[in-house]
């Protein structure tokens, strides 16, 4: 009875935060999927602040929320910023020639990117497991982006 109840709280007050986005720069979003997995579990809840293209500064490994060209919303992980060159080689991440220390990526897949200035890459941190991220899609344009992790 109690997780039922705590489920239709949990639910109305999403729906109540949501309906009023003109009041409040903060959303709760429900993650959908294992995309993000070990870092974000399926049906967690986040914290998102809204996205100002104009004010807004983009950090490298943050997580996002955009939507893509049918309007469908994702969570993924920056790894690209603007105007950067992204490798991925031997599974191995290299940002503007220089590499990065990260968890195993796909193997015996390479990719490269160069970004324009509104332009980034994004990637789920389940890397297997993550369909819709710049690998299958490429650079996503900055004006896609439509909120930011907080908690």
């Amino acid at each position: 009875m109690y997780r039922k109840t705590y489920k239709i709280f949990e639910n109305l007050l999403l729906i109540v935060i949501n309906f009023f986005p003109q009041i409040t720069k903060y959303r709760y979003i429900r993650v959908n999927g294992p995309s993000m997995e070990p870092t974000l579990k399926n049906n967690s809840i986040l914290f998102m602040k809204r996205f100002n293209l104009s004010t807004d500064k983009l950090k490298r490994f943050s997580i996002i929320r955009y939507k893509d060209s049918v309007n469908k919303f994702y969570i993924k992980r920056i790894i690209g910023l603007p105007l950067e060159k992204i490798e991925i080689i031997d599974s191995k991440l290299f940002i503007d020639s220089e590499y990065q220390e990260t968890d195993i990526l796909e193997k015996n897949k390479n990719y490269s990117w160069m970004l324009k200035k509104n332009q980034i890459i994004l990637f789920g941190d389940n890397y297997l497991n993550s369909g819709f991220d710049s690998r299958k899609l490429g650079p996503i344009n900055l004006s896609d982006i439509q909120i930011t992790h907080i908690r």
